[in-house]
């Protein structure tokens, strides 16, 4: 295994011999790590398409849509009184459920960017597609970016990229996996990797680190916070013991995603 560099300050990082993968800077804390190469002959985008998790979306994405619409205006709505004019841009849409969601709260550019060719088909129906970060040439008011800081390498370019479309006085929502959630914790006590989960999850972030990254790219910092699931959606079927798991891992900073909400800064020139 290569020798780890942290993803804050891209310092070499020390190795913790009580798991495999997990590694400790000495301003950052703990992170998860695994050698890239690994990722060789993977052949991610089958897997994508085949993921359970994948599926129940689409499968319920019916009953789930007002949760999705609610997260979403909620989300909007913390920055921008009025949604109308604005510019919506969904990396990583999956199917477009966003897409669906933005168009109905009246935004008036609703486009996405996929790269698996099933979703981006499906999406498709909502709103223009792109199958790149470099096929877009306009910036835009809000850009969401759910869950996909976490499952590519080269991430610091990538969210540099991000920044980079949003419009002076525009928002970049940003969710990624904590990788100091309650539950990756206890899986660590017992040896086990905490959320790395090849060939999707090769990144783990904690509030530190993802304020940290988010500073090198002169993004400023509006809201960051941790949530039960993270996203809007699941579970859809709340239950009262579900609420009360979800403000107490809040509570803690334990919940299972980091949800970030960047504004871009002053660049030179």
């Amino acid at each position: 295994m290569s020798h780890p560099i942290c993803p804050s300050c891209q310092q070499p990082a020390e190795r913790l011999t009580r798991f495999e993968g997990v590694f400790y800077c000495g301003r950052h804390g703990d992170f998860e790590w695994f050698d890239r190469a690994l990722l060789n002959d993977i052949d991610a985008i089958k897997i994508y398409q085949d993921y359970p998790y994948n599926l129940a979306i689409e499968r319920d994405y019916p009953a789930m849509r007002p949760r999705y619409l609610r997260g979403l205006k909620k989300r909007i709505s913390r920055h921008f009184p009025d949604t109308r004019g604005l510019t919506f841009l969904d990396v990583g849409c999956a199917n477009g459920e966003y897409l669906d969601c933005a168009r109905e709260l009246g935004l008036s550019r609703v486009e996405g960017v996929e790269v698996d060719e099933k979703a981006m088909a499906k999406a498709r129906q909502f709103g223009v597609v792109y199958a790149s970060l470099k096929e877009i040439t306009e910036p835009f008011d809000i850009i969401q970016c759910k869950n996909v800081l976490s499952n590519i390498e080269h991430f610091n370019d990538f969210l540099s990229g991000l920044l980079n479309l949003v419009k002076p006085g525009g928002m970049l929502f940003l969710d990624v996996l904590n990788q100091n959630s309650l539950s990756a914790r206890l899986k660590k006590i017992f040896g086990r990797p905490g959320i790395l989960r090849l060939p999707f999850v090769i990144n783990g972030f904690s509030k530190t680190s993802l304020k940290a990254l988010a500073e090198r790219h002169l993004g400023q910092v509006i809201r960051l916070e941790t949530t039960y699931c993270g996203s809007d959606l699941l579970p859809y079927k709340r239950t009262l013991v579900l609420t009360l798991r979800g403000k107490f891992s809040q509570l803690l900073g334990t919940g299972t995603m980091i949800v970030a909400d960047l504004r871009p800064g002053k660049r030179a020139g």
